[in-house]
């Protein structure tokens, strides 16, 4: 016989050595094995694991010692507060780019109605999560979901049918901005999650599972946000906001960029304030 605290202990000893969160991981895996949560697996440590659960535990194991993300082996991540489906065809949404949904709220204060972009929607993370939490704070939310996908459009409008976004978003298939008659602009609100990591860089493991086109960008990383940062200004109304993610350690060459350098006072940096720049969501304000 195996307990669930044997099982739980042999999970995290197996994915020690390839693991900063060895511990959470298996016992992420192994509540999905038992279809129980993280808090009911603690209070049965000492049940019997049951065989064919513990098979289908050691299996997810495997794949996440071979270095596959836990997101893609549930096949859902949570963002905020909401869990997305998944899978190799998207990138898995990040906690940082929470911070794009708190400054759309942010920047729709005291509005009616919103019309917005999301571009690079991969998962629908962004426009779903913006649409709704927009309409809950009674604000009419329409969105353009977009990315040169289809396989991820296809995750996108899945997550936004799940969730119930559907009727406020449509989905245009599109590198960025290019297929100018999808759109109908001014839009109040342009929000991106391009490509942002340098080709020459040391990457780790777990993103060889992830989209290679939307995770490497040419010129530092910072390639596919000065295309963007050419093109959607131009899509804003008065007084409209950009807001791209733009990855970390990029602040400085962000400021030497000729497209930022033209914008003036209209733009800020936002995201970590630490001398690692982490992250950094770079936010433009049209003119009023």
């Amino acid at each position: 016989m195996v307990t669930v605290g044997e099982a739980l202990q042999a999970g995290e000893a197996e994915l020690a050595a390839g693991s900063s969160s060895a511990r959470l991981d298996a016992e992420i895996l192994l509540s999905r094995a038992l279809g129980v949560s993280r808090t009911q697996i603690l209070a049965r440590l000492r049940d019997e694991c049951p065989r064919e659960r513990l098979e289908m535990f050691r299996q997810m194991l495997r794949r996440r010692a071979g270095g596959e993300p836990v997101a893609y082996i549930l096949g859902e991540r949570e963002f905020f507060g909401r869990s997305f489906s998944v899978s190799p065809k998207v990138l898995i949404p990040r906690p940082e780019s929470e911070l794009i949904v708190e400054e759309a709220i942010r920047a729709s204060q005291g509005k009616l109605s919103v019309s917005f972009v999301d571009l690079g929607t991969g998962s629908g993370c962004l426009a779903v999560t913006i649409a709704l939490e927009l309409a809950a704070r009674g604000v009419a939310a329409q969105g353009v979901a977009v990315d040169i996908s289809p396989n991820a459009l296809e995750v996108a409008r899945s997550n936004a049918a799940a969730l119930g976004a559907a009727e406020q978003l449509s989905f245009v298939e599109s590198s960025w901005l290019s297929q100018r008659a999808a759109f109908r602009p001014p839009y109040d609100l342009i929000v991106a999650n391009p490509p942002y990591v340098d080709p020459a860089a040391e990457l780790q493991r777990e993103l060889a599972f992830e989209p290679i086109g939307a995770l490497f960008s040419s010129e530092c990383g910072l390639h596919d946000t000065r295309a963007i940062l050419k093109e959607a200004p131009e899509f804003l109304a008065p007084g409209g906001v950009l807001l791209i993610e733009v990855g970390a350690g990029k602040r400085e060459q962000l400021r030497r960029c000729p497209e930022l350098v033209s914008l003036g006072n209209r733009i800020e940096l936002l995201g970590d304030s630490s001398p690692h720049d982490r992250f950094t969501v770079l936010k433009v304000k049209a003119v009023a």
